[in-house]
């Protein structure tokens, strides 16, 4: 007698684990990340003074971004796909609900606590804040872990870049702590740069990169059809992007030189440029996949576009670095700009591709609204250049076109969470679910009409 009980994978899948993160990861970005960036954009183009209470607004806004938009969305969409890399049923649903409770009210909580100083419980907030960040990326590493442990399918070296970032995660989230640890007392609130400096570099290069090449090379590469990657240089990618990693994280804790600094820079260019190179994601399509009805047919352009930018990110990581460990004061760019070149050019930008193909597939409905999402894509892209190119070179009049980037940048992310979010209701699954009904009573139709005909003509006769 046949079992109508749904198989364990099929269960835990269909409550849909990533759904919560990518909700709440679009607030946190709307809220924190992306309106306080752009603020700080247009303070500065207006001419407001800038005292301590712009740098701390940029420390939590870093942080905001880092953990909780970035940061949460790929800890979503891990939940789902990894898994699936091992083809297991992984513990569910407490871990997913503990870890995004703790994530997002710690982000939320530090967030608060530094951009309000006069608090009197300003830095115990933010410590109790960061404490909680801790304790979700150990909990997410944890049950990562055991999912990557367990199933029968060979490991590959894809597996890899996922633990490294995993190891990655814990260092960024431990030197977090300690940097909102030593928050002055006098509310000034200023968290150390040499921790901040290094939980940066953790987080942007060790785990969000780490993380997001690796998915990228099997999501990436299914969906854009891209012929087989480069091995070898993948693994140099690999080699390089974390010594270089480590190099500028104990750099910058532990206030070695500056030379130092230059040094774990060019590894890190090597690696970023490598895997670029080794994922072959702005070469020409091995197979043209025909793409299923109401899909976002630019997904793919978008995806390449945020390659195309780590590339130039790790050109100009290079020439930073060639500038402090040779002394090319011709390459002492803004520091600012060449990381947002990576986390918002590279990161957000993959993020924004991603999203407008897998959650629709993991949601079984279509995008929304696309000529909306064509806008948000347009002004996301449009603010980045001018947020990076004016941000390199810095003419007489760059402060005002950096506020105008952060206005572009804020409203195209506004507009990208509306079909995202959108894409997760009921409504849009229904519509697939017709569209699909209607193209299959249309294909039957087709199907049974030479047979009708032959009939007919053999009555004919």
């Amino acid at each position: 007698m046949k079992s109508n009980k749904l198989p364990a994978a099929t269960v835990w899948s269909a409550q849909r684990p990533y759904r919560s993160y990518v909700r709440v990861a679009l607030v946190t970005g709307a809220l924190l990340g992306f309106s306080t960036g752009a603020g700080a954009l247009v303070v500065a183009a207006l001419g407001v003074d800038r005292g301590s209470w712009w740098l701390t607004h940029l420390q939590a806004h870093g942080a905001a971004q880092l953990f909780g938009w970035a940061g949460m969305f790929t800890i979503g969409l891990a939940w789902h796909v990894l898994p699936r890399f091992r083809n297991v049923t992984p513990l569910f649903p407490w871990p997913q609900r503990a870890v995004l409770f703790l994530l997002a009210t710690g982000t939320t909580v530090r967030f608060l606590a530094q951009t309000m100083p006069a608090s009197p419980v300003a830095q115990a907030s933010a410590f109790a804040g960061a404490m909680a960040i801790f304790v979700a990326v150990l909990c997410f590493v944890a049950f990562a872990g055991h999912t990557l442990a367990r199933g029968a399918r060979v490991h590959d070296s894809v597996e890899v870049w996922l633990i490294a970032g995993l190891v990655w995660a814990v260092v960024a989230a431990g030197l977090h702590l300690a940097a909102m640890w030593q928050l002055p007392r006098n509310g000034i609130a200023v968290a150390p740069f040499t921790l901040t400096g290094a939980f940066t570099q953790a987080a942007l290069f060790g785990f969000l990169a780490s993380f997001t090449i690796a998915i990228s090379q099997r999501a990436v590469v299914g969906l854009l059809g891209l012929r087989p990657t480069y091995r070898p240089l993948a693994w140099f990618a690999f080699v390089t992007l974390n010594a270089g990693t480590i190099l500028s994280v104990a750099a910058r804790a532990s206030g070695w030189g500056v030379e130092m600094l230059g040094f774990g820079s060019l590894l890190q260019a090597a690696g970023l440029i490598a895997a670029v190179v080794a994922l072959r994601v702005l070469e020409p399509p091995a197979i043209r996949r025909p793409l299923p009805p109401a899909t976002y047919a630019r997904f793919g352009s978008v995806i390449r576009a945020a390659y195309a930018w780590l590339a130039l990110g790790g050109a100009l990581l290079a020439l930073e670095g060639a500038g402090r460990a040779f002394g090319f004061s011709t390459f002492a760019f803004s520091g600012a700009s060449v990381l947002h070149a990576i986390a918002l050019g590279f990161i957000t930008t993959l993020i924004m591709g991603m999203a407008t193909r897998m959650v629709p597939m993991f949601e079984g409905s279509e995008l929304p609204l696309q000529r909306l999402m064509d806008v948000a894509i347009g002004l996301h892209l449009g603010g980045l250049i001018l947020r990076i190119g004016f941000g390199l070179f810095r003419p007489a009049w760059s402060d005002a076109a950096l506020g105008v980037s952060g206005i572009m940048g804020l409203a195209g992310f506004a507009l990208f969470t509306i079909p995202v979010w959108r894409a997760m209701r009921p409504s849009a699954r229904r519509a697939y679910a017709e569209r699909m009904a209607a193209m299959g009573a249309e294909r039957l139709v087709e199907v049974r009409r030479p047979g009708r005909a032959a009939r007919e003509a053999t009555r004919g006769r």
